[in-house]
């Protein structure tokens, strides 16, 4: 394995469909698959406002991050990690912007948000602190 230029990390996180979120509370780890958006350096997720992963963020704000990439064959692979720290986005306008940009990615068009849309999701912000690639 060899290590990833941070254009090719960047790369990878905005192209990846499914990234792996782990939290930690009571000294127990937890992973889950999400849809993400990858923007403004960031990492953005939707969630329903209550379960283990919330719960989670809201009593041990770090979190680590994962996505990857592999060939069918298997014979060739590369993947990206990311440790952060989780702000929960309260701003209306900002919360928008996120959904539209989830949409964008996973619908390919930029659909118009309800505000009363808005109260039903939270919309957590990884900021990264550290990032690494490696590649095979």
């Amino acid at each position: 394995m060899y290590p990833m230029e941070r254009g090719e990390m960047i790369s990878l996180l905005q192209r990846s469909p499914v990234g792996r979120l782990t939290t930690c509370a009571h000294n127990r780890p937890y992973v889950v698959p999400l849809a993400y958006v990858f923007s403004q350096g960031n990492i953005y997720l939707h969630c329903a406002p209550t379960g283990n992963k919330m719960e989670n963020m809201r009593q041990n704000p770090n979190v680590c991050f994962e996505v990857d990439e592999f060939t069918p064959s298997l014979d060739r692979c590369q993947s990206v990690i990311v440790f952060g720290t989780v702000n929960f986005i309260q701003n209306v306008d900002q919360k928008i912007k996120v959904l539209q940009e989830l949409s964008r990615k996973y619908q390919g068009d930029e659909r118009d948000i309800d505000e009363s849309a808005t109260a039903k999701v939270e919309i957590v912000e990884i900021i990264i602190q550290e990032m690494t690639g490696r590649k095979s």
